[in-house]
């Protein structure tokens, strides 16, 4: 990227440790996703009251849902979940699928429950002994998490509690499953603000903590129901979830392990055990032959939600199998929740055919360009924790971390590495199955200064200097070994002054060209799979491209482990032309080098290479029709010729997610506003993005 780029973000999160931010992103609702970004598959089931944890049956015919009643009830958040601060219980039934939605009233009230403090959350309903029970999890008065039981005549209730919780139960979530042979079974538990954490051994202690990332995940809970349907027959046990070879998962394979929401349904002979992945919004399932486990994961049954929380349960309905959910679509707030339903889906082998709650049709960029090549965007930690990460996920397939891998920021100190935002956007990429692209590991900006001088302050020698790079390119090639992909490894060390081929940056002043070669050297030591780019700009000006392929070529053969060059793709509705992109790719494309657009912007203003002062004319920043139109068509021509060069180019990366924000509104004019990507400040798709995705 251009040198006068300034780290807007690299120090955001330089005091957060990572529970800090685990804390900060449900704080923030990390998968909100506003109706403006993307359409929802299925509507709310009821709209006069807000509702979740949809807990579904068949009885006498009729469906029954027993969900949380969503109330305002201005508690401040926490993640605890202190706002889920439900305070009754409503049942709605239906006759069929798409009927009309009966709401029955008031079920049970927190107040008729002798030994609840507060917080009345997912329940689920039995019937057996010709009584319906209603099983629901509730803060005691010593704000400890207890399950209750109420039973009623009726399914719909009103339901009368018993005056103390079930006997050794604890936490949340309880489900209750009949076996075929007329056995009833408990599932249960939630970590976070449920408490399980809490219960090594059925023994409640109130310091127990959330696993570390390599330790065993905790498990969920099963229990026998004796025939009073209000007691547990047995001990509480753990249920086994594992993998392929019969692993348990750790708590950092959050994407798969038990967060909350246990739900159990049985498919031709087979125990379904599903769940929410919590901190990771999936709900996902595992299958086994016996109703203890264990169960083997098989994959994702939902994918996240409009909203933190994800839950579930599964019903058979006339032949069809169904999932409720819910999601925010009716408040856009994530303790205001609307229930839903979508049809299920079995394949021959039993597996289940994963959901998406949101229209099918909504395809992103990188849906639109799977056969061509993938679509990225560069990121800072703060977007993937507020309303950019669901478009994030929903359009783009890779990730370059715009400032978090830089040298000043990942290595501010000779002896000391922050590793917290980088570590953060590649775990959001494993999460969500994204390539990982560094950026950037030798470049003559945002290069700290202790890296030039010793102790007294003088400039180091040239050995010095190339062992002070080695050790930071092995430390950090070597620490995200197998997760990103490719490497710019060396950034912009190409001249802009006419017939001087290299940069006079203090990299060349001390080492003179051999740093170039070095740097890929070592990376290619560090990771011999990763990819290795030469990154620079001004790529279309004929000068300029003749300077960098001249630099690239020669390093290729002289047995530099390169592999690519990146053409940043800083432009504008005045350039490039046609004719300049399209001599641009085709030089490269011989040059036997892979390429890659990696910082792709076009700005709405006149090219200008230079920072300069703010003038009047400056003032004018509306984005209109005008700009609008030359921005979609500029848009359209650059994506037309990348496509020509599919066989040559193997990524595009955007310089940022939307016009809420870009490096061009501080260059070349600070303080100006510019409009350069395809997403508009309120994350709406512009007219640009159309152009793009036409083909």
């Amino acid at each position: 990227m251009f040198s006068n780029k300034n780290d807007d973000h690299s120090r955001y999160n330089q005091y957060l440790d990572m529970k800090t931010l685990v804390s900060l992103a449900m704080l923030l609702i990390v998968p909100m996703l506003t109706a403006n970004a993307q359409k929802f598959a299925t509507d709310p089931l009821v709209s006069h009251l807000f509702t979740a944890d949809p807990s579904a049956h068949v009885f006498n015919g009729r469906i029954y849902i027993y969900p949380s009643h969503d109330i305002e009830s201005n508690t401040a958040e926490d993640d605890e979940g202190g706002h889920f601060d439900m305070k009754d219980y409503h049942v709605l039934s239906m006759d069929f699928m798409g009927g009309k939605v009966t709401d029955h009233g008031v079920a049970l009230d927190i107040k008729n429950i002798p030994w609840v403090g507060r917080q009345l959350w997912a329940p689920d309903a039995a019937y057996a002994n010709n009584t319906y029970y209603l099983y629901f999890p509730a803060k005691d008065k010593d704000g400890v998490f207890h399950i209750g039981v109420a039973t009623s005549k009726n399914p719909e209730g009103p339901f009368v509690a018993e005056k103390k919780p079930i006997a050794g139960s604890y936490s949340i979530d309880p489900c209750v499953f009949k076996d075929d042979d007329g056995s009833f079974y408990m599932y249960f538990g939630g970590i976070w603000g449920g408490q399980l954490q809490r219960w090594d051994d059925n023994k409640y202690n109130a310091k127990g903590a959330l696993r570390k990332a390599d330790e065993e995940a905790v498990l969920p809970r099963i229990a026998k129901l004796s025939k009073d349907m209000k007691s547990f027959y047995g001990e509480v046990g753990e249920i086994a979830i594992v993998d392929g070879t019969q692993k348990l998962f750790t708590e950092k394979q959050n994407d798969k392990r038990f967060f909350e929401a246990a739900w159990m349904h049985k498919y031709k002979g087979k125990y379904y055990f599903s769940y929410s992945t919590g901190d990771t919004h999936n709900i996902c399932y595992a299958m086994g032959d016996s109703p203890y486990g264990p169960f083997v994961y098989k994959g994702i049954l939902l994918k996240p939600v409009a909203g933190w929380t994800n839950h579930h349960s599964i019903i058979e309905f006339k032949g069809k199998w169904y999932l409720f959910y819910h999601d925010v679509q009716l408040s856009g707030k994530t303790h205001l929740r609307n229930i839903k339903v979508t049809e299920l889906t079995y394949n021959d082998d039993g597996t289940i055919q994963t959901l998406s709650s949101f229209a099918a049709d909504d395809k992103g960029l990188k849906d639109y360009y799977k056969d061509y090549f993938p679509m990225g965007v560069a990121v800072s930690p703060r977007a993937l924790l507020n309303d950019d990460a669901p478009l994030i996920r929903r359009e783009f397939n890779s990730l370059t971390p715009e400032n978090a891998m830089k040298m000043g920021p990942i290595h501010p100190k000779e002896q000391e590495y922050f590793w917290a935002d980088a570590d953060s956007i590649v775990a959001f990429a494993q999460r969500n199955r994204m390539k990982v692209r560094g950026h950037t590991l030798c470049w003559h900006n945002q290069t700290p200064s202790w890296m030039f001088v010793d102790a007294r302050g003088d400039t180091v020698t040239k050995e010095v200097l190339l062992q002070r790079l080695k050790d930071h390119i092995t430390t950090v090639v070597s620490r995200y070994k197998g997760k990103v992909y490719a490497w710019d490894v060396v950034n912009e060390a190409v001249s802009d002054t006419p017939g001087e081929l290299y940069r006079k940056s203090a990299w060349y002043k001390i080492c003179g060209e051999e740093f170039i070669a070095k740097a890929f050297q070592y990376a290619h030591q560090a990771d011999p799979d990763a990819q290795l780019f030469y990154n620079d700009y001004n790529e279309i000006d004929p000068v300029k491209r003749e300077k960098i392929f001249k630099l690239v070529t020669g390093l290729k053969q002289a047995g530099v482990p390169i592999h690519g060059v990146g053409l940043q793709g800083h432009w504008a509705i005045s350039e490039p032309s046609a004719e300049q992109l399209d001599a641009t790719l085709s030089r490269f494309a011989g040059a036997g080098l892979k390429i890659q657009i990696t910082e792709l912007d076009i700005s709405v203003y006149p090219k200008e290479h230079n920072a300069r002062p703010k003038t009047a004319q400056d003032s004018n920043t509306e984005f209109t029709p005008n700009k609008e139109q030359k921005q979609a068509e500029t848009y359209r021509m650059c994506f037309e010729l990348f496509r020509k060069y599919k066989q040559f180019l193997s990524g595009v990366t955007f310089w940022n997610i939307s016009d809420r924000g870009s490096w061009l509104d501080n260059f070349p004019v600070r303080g100006r506003k510019d409009y350069p990507l395809l997403f508009d400040q309120n994350l709406k798709r512009k007219n640009a993005y159309s152009k793009v995705v036409s083909f």
